[in-house]
């Protein structure tokens, strides 16, 4: 996997990140949902951060990240796109400092577990709203610094609310995904 990847990479100037996925053709996995078999043999890939999937699998396998991640950036999904829960900003919060566990802050990213492809678009929106304000709510939580967050609807970078446009950044997060299937990755350290 990490061959291909860097194949298909090379050359490529620009920060990479590699998002290994289970599948999610219908909201549906379609391969065993374990990372360990992919450990370390992963970690070749020229990637600059790694993508995976946690909220969906209730965070399980932080440990492979602990055992592998030191030093890399990691993409951590704290959001299921799979599931039709809607997640709180205090869930998201909650599973981000599960993470802070085995990652540092300096070096985690938040995400959704995948592309909202299969996904409704009410749905998509709740979760990527909830996923900033659940950020946000983690930021606060962390610094002791008070912020305003509004659950179920977008957060918006505006002063004194703890996200700020450097922070948030829309990004095609599966190029074969339907175009207007677009995740959110936000960079939980302040810059």
């Amino acid at each position: 996997m990490a061959r291909l990847y860097n194949l298909a990479t090379d050359g490529v100037k620009a920060k990479l990140a590699f998002h290994v996925c289970f599948g999610n053709r219908f909201g549906r996995s379609r391969f065993d949902r374990t990372y360990r078999p992919y450990f370390p043999g992963l970690l070749k890939a020229r990637a600059d951060q790694f993508v995976l999937e946690f909220a969906g699998r209730e965070l399980s396998e932080l440990d492979v990240w602990k055992e592998y991640g030191a030093g890399r950036e990691l993409g951590a999904g704290v959001v299921d796109v799979k599931g039709f829960y809607p997640e709180t900003p205090e869930d998201v919060a909650k599973r981000i400092r599960q993470v802070l566990a085995v990652c540092p802050a300096e070096k985690l990213y938040v995400n959704p577990d995948c592309g909202f492809g299969w996904s409704p678009r009410y749905m998509c929106n709740q979760k990527v709203a909830t996923l900033a304000a659940g950020a946000a709510l983690a930021r606060a939580q962390l610094t002791g610094k008070a912020v305003a967050y509004r659950s179920g609807r977008p957060l918006r970078p505006t002063p004194g609310n703890g996200i700020s446009h450097t922070d948030v950044s829309h990004q095609d997060h599966h190029q074969m995904m339907i175009p207007v299937t677009h995740a959110i990755c936000i960079r939980l350290a302040a810059r």
